[in-house]
């Protein structure tokens, strides 16, 4: 990798994956720049590309469900918008309860998704064999299901969003490790990185899993992570 175009940028984003290239992507869309997204790695390395490309909205947080709802919206008009089809097809999502505990503890989950006008249903044993069959008798006493979950291929996924980010002026840096975040009086001055040191103010951690791992090399002053996406 070469070494950076700037010394300052007005963001850096931390990880290369779906959630660093389109928080990139907006931000360059909402006239925020110059903006720069660092990745140790080689693009799709991390957990963006290493799935199944399961899309759900059953998660147990109300925060959660309205990202992914709105998720989903934005994967259905994906290849309007970035001219790359990820086969996004909403197959539904079925979650299985094995015993009448593991049933109760997705009710809760089923409630909160349906308060916020998703339509889970709460299924029974005859139920789940409705849309898996083959499924061992006895096997599970029920479960819940969303028909507008579904799955996609992550792979042009984040590729049409590493394509928009850069046509708007984005900085990719593959192969670039984020060292830590330089701070000043509790404010943000930098991103010490495996090429250098940039000046800026605002940094997003988009790495992840490894969102919180920490360096073994930190410039002093700097709070540190082990970044990846």
């Amino acid at each position: 990798m070469s070494a950076l175009r700037r010394a300052d940028y007005a963001v850096a984003i931390v990880g290369a994956g779906i959630i660093g290239l389109y928080t990139a992507y907006h931000l360059a869309r909402a006239g925020v720049g110059p903006i720069l997204v660092v990745d140790r790695g080689f693009l799709s390395s991390g957990a963006s590309g290493r799935n199944g490309g399961g899309v759900r909205q059953q998660w147990e947080t109300r925060a959660t469900v309205r990202l992914a709802r709105e998720s989903v919206d934005a994967y259905r008009h994906f290849g309007r918008e970035f001219g790359y089809n990820i086969w996004f097809r909403q197959t539904g999502y079925l979650f299985l309860a094995e015993t009448d505990a593991d049933l109760r503890r997705l009710r809760p989950v089923h409630d909160l998704v349906r308060s916020e006008g998703l339509r889970s249903v709460v299924l029974d044993e005859a139920g789940v064999r409705r849309y898996l069959d083959g499924i061992a008798p006895g096997a599970v006493v029920g479960g819940t299901y969303l028909a507008t979950d579904g799955t996609l291929y992550p792979f042009p996924a984040i590729w049409g969003l590493y394509e928009a980010a850069r046509a708007l002026g984005v900085e990719v840096a593959l192969g670039v490790e984020a060292l830590g975040v330089s701070r000043d009086g509790g404010k943000v001055t930098g991103l010490p990185t495996s090429r250098g040191t940039v000046a800026l103010t605002k940094v997003v951690n988009a790495a992840g899993g490894w969102s919180g791992s920490t360096s073994p090399t930190t410039p002093r002053g700097t709070r540190s992570w082990r970044a990846n996406r």
